[in-house]
Formats: C-alpha cells, structure tokens, sequence
C-alpha cells in the first residue's frame, strides 16, 4: 500500500510511531516538540499526492474539520507539505481507540450505547450546523479521548467523505462504507443527499453498538430486539425510526435524534424502587414532568399548567416561594444516589470511573454524570453546571482533589462533612475569571475501605452545591 513510508517528522513534531493507514491516507502518532503533547498527523499517501482530485478531497477535509471547531469532531491545528510534496494535517490525537475497538468483544450495555449514540448526534450537528454532509458514519470514524476529569470524550473524525450539504445532487458515486450507508447514498443522483443519510448512518451504528453486527441491508432492517430481546422497547423504536428506508420517515436532524437518545435513556431508567419508571419531559413547561409506571393498572402523575396555577395562587395568599423540584439520579446498580436540580437530570451517564489516571490501571468504579449537557460540563471554560460522583476503590482523597479540573483554581478552607455515613471533606473552588465554582466532596466510610467522590459545579451565585452534597447516598455504606 501507498504512502506508507516513515517520516522522522512533520515539521515541529517528532514521529512516534504509525497508528493507522487506509487507501488513501496514513496517520501517524507524533509528539508536539513546543507544547510537548501528543498528536495525530494525516499523511496523503503518495501514490494519490499528484492526483489533484484526491489531494483537493484531502486538503478540504482539514478546511472542515478546522470550520466545525468543535470539542465533538476531531480539531485540526496545523497543516503542511513533506519534502517529497505530500500534505498532511495535525489534529488531535484519540488515545482511547474508536469505537470499533469496542466493539471487538461484542454488543455495548445499552445505557452506554445510548450514550455514544447521542454523543456522534451532536457532533454529526456540528458538521451540519456548518452545512457539511459525513457520508461515512461508522464504528471506525468515532475516535474515543480521555478528558482530563478521567471520563471519556467522543470525537466525530474521517470526513475525507464528506460533502457541501448543498452540492449534495451533484454525487455521481456510491460513497461509504457498506452496511452503514442510507438507501440513498447507493442511488447517487436519484435526490439530493441530506443530513438524514448520516441520521441512518448512525442509526446503523446504533444497531451494531446494541446487537454486535450492523442491520442488514433489508427493506426494512430486522428490529433490533430480535437480535438481542433485552433492548427496551423504546431503544428499539429510536433505532428503528432512523433506520427508516425513506429519508422523510427519519428524524430530521441529527440534533432530533440525540434527543431521541437522552429521552430513550431516561425512559428506560429506574425508580427508587427498583421498577421501570418512564420519564417524559411535558411542553411547554419545563417544569412539567409526565411520570408513568408499567403496571398492570396504570397511573399517570401530571404535574401540569393547572397545578402551577394553584401554586402560583397560594403563592400570593400565602407568601410561599415555588421553586422547581429536585430529580434523583443514580448509578446503573443503585449503589449510589443524589438529588439533583430538574435541569441537571435532561443528561445522566452512568459508563463507569476509569481509574487508570489515578494509579490503578485496568480498573474502574461505579460512577454517574448529570448535566443539562454532560459532555460540556467538565469543560471548565463552559458556564454549563453538574454534577459527578463515583466510587474509587484503593484511590486516596489526595489522589482524586489532584487530578480535579479545578485543582488549580484557588480553594476556600476545607471543612468536615458527614453523609451516608461517610466522613471526609468539602472543598469549595473559584477559578478566576469564571462565572463558574466547584464543590468536591472526598468521603470514606469508617474502615476505609473505598472513596466516595463528589464533583458540583455551578454558577458561583448559585447555592445547590450543599443540597447537592448532603443528599448523598451509598449503599451499604451506613
């Protein structure tokens, strides 16, 4: 195969070692020598490099990626030309793999496949905000990146495929990877293509995330439960409806479909009693929530238009405040639980803690996010508010505060805190310049036996911090 030759290196940055190559492009792992970080380079193969097509193709992928800017698709930061002509772009460097690697040992858990479904949505929405059509969604084009908090960012890559939404009538070739392809893609020039054909895409990837292998190429694909019964039903809806043959009976965006996803993810939580509880947000107030049980006689709780209308009333006889009810969230087993603010809940992840960053590689600990946005939270330079907490077993209090995103951020003193019958600490930070503040909780239980850790962040005038905290509970901690 072309272009495959080493470089010592691209520039400023010293070659490490080769990562992956495909037909037309090689992408080496290489290391910054000012910022002394890692990167990945994209090198044009040099069988293609004096094929004017191919390198325009090749060079208009780096203008996108750098167009989109964004923290959900891979950034480019520099470009360049070897000696012997070929181009290449340095953009950012995924140290978790891509999500083909994943799948390497089978089928997802289904709450992490809802959430790397509805994390490529959004990043596929970024490309589309800026009228850029993927045209190869798959398993392999998802790269994976650690965060500094330690959780995981997904990163939406690979748009050598990729088109102007609005030259979209002008392909003249099947372009993508089979079995992830819409109908459409496959009929170049019988419509114009639109963001819907990367809404099936995903929707392909969505099913070979929950079943193992991508759908058929079937009018319609096998539903999802057939494959693996234990989907919800709801999952299975989602993923039928973006697989849809007709682009028109898709979700119309990619933006629809994360929403799908986060609304599939609440559906299918659990209550504090240990049974299914379905979760449907209620328009127009936000502060409406429908909530219904899957019992052989239902009940549906509304609280609607007409009770903030009493509320509202009582307010002005009585002088009392309404303030918008707190949501509990949890861990996928239960082991951990906090009240969170109503909007803090529109986002839960429940993937686990690695706690390789911490010194315990090969491990991990039950852990949660909640976040109107969970992955833009961590971000310290985002006013988006939330909350993590998990459980690091073996991991010092020390550890955790050290490695926080805030750590550098100047604290006020630490006082003693008691929850869930754990003991430790609260440690209150402001970064300087940031509208934003943090709360960490480190706590243990008497023996010490595990660390529990708690993260808020919030806008600095706010005060949920502390109810946030103290509603802590871990299960058999007590």
């Amino acid at each position: 195969m072309g272009g495959v030759t080493t470089p010592d290196r691209f520039g400023r940055y010293r070659v490490v070692r080769r990562i992956g190559s495909g037909g037309f492009a090689t992408v080496w792992l290489a290391r910054d020598e000012v910022l002394d970080a890692p990167v990945a380079v994209k090198v044009l193969a040099d069988n293609w490099a004096h094929r004017l097509d191919v390198r325009t193709r090749f060079e208009d992928e780096a203008r996108i990626l750098r167009r989109a800017d964004s923290d959900r698709v891979v950034r480019v930061h520099d470009i360049g030309e070897l000696p012997d002509g070929r181009p290449y772009f340095v953009m950012t460097y995924a140290d978790r793999g891509t999500l083909g690697d994943r799948l390497a040992d089978g089928p997802l858990p289904v709450d992490a496949a809802l959430r790397y479904g509805a994390d490529i949505a959004r990043g596929l929405a970024v490309l589309h905000q800026v009228g850029v059509i993927h045209r190869d969604v798959n398993p392999g084009n998802v790269l994976l990146r650690s965060a500094p908090d330690g959780t995981e960012r997904v990163l939406v890559a690979d748009l050598g495929l990729a088109k102007a939404a609005a030259h979209g009538s002008g392909f003249t070739l099947a372009a993508g990877t089979p079995g992830y392809m819409a109908p459409e893609q496959a009929r170049p020039g019988d419509a114009p293509l639109d963001a819907r054909a990367d809404v099936y895409a995903l929707g392909a990837v969505l099913h070979h995330l929950l079943t193992g292998v991508p759908p058929k190429q079937d009018d319609p694909p096998p539903p999802v439960r057939s494959l693996r019964p234990e989907v919800p039903a709801p999952v299975e809806a989602v993923v039928a409806r973006a697989l849809a043959t007709r682009p028109e009976d898709r979700y119309r965006s990619a933006a629809a479909l994360a929403d799908a996803l986060d609304a599939a993810a609440i559906r299918t939580g659990s209550d504090e009693a240990g049974e299914r509880l379905l979760v449907e947000p209620a328009a127009p107030s936000e502060d409406t929530l429908v909530l219904t049980r899957p019992r052989r006689h239902r009940r549906l709780l509304v609280v609607g238009l007409a009770a903030l209308l009493v509320l509202a009333a009582a307010d002005t006889a009585a002088g009392l405040r309404w303030e918008r009810r707190d949501v509990t969230v949890a861990t996928a087993d239960g082991t951990i639980r906090l009240r969170v603010p109503h909007d803090w809940a529109r986002q839960v992840r429940r993937s686990g803690w690695d706690l390789g960053p911490y010194g315990e590689a090969g491990r991990s600990g039950i852990a949660l996010a909640a976040s109107p946005d969970v992955t833009r939270w961590t971000d310290p330079t985002t006013d988006v508010p939330g909350v993590f907490a998990g459980r690091a077993d073996g991991v010092a209090p020390a550890a955790l505060l050290a490695r926080s995103v805030a750590a550098s951020c100047p604290a006020a003193p630490s006082r003693p805190l008691t929850s869930s019958g754990l003991s430790g600490t609260l440690t209150r930070r402001q970064c300087a310049g940031s509208p934003m503040a943090y709360a960490e909780a480190v706590l243990q239980p008497p023996g010490r036996e595990f660390t529990v850790y708690v993260q808020v962040k919030e806008p600095a005038a706010a005060d949920a911090a502390d109810a946030v905290v103290h509603s802590l509970a871990v299960a058999g901690s007590g």
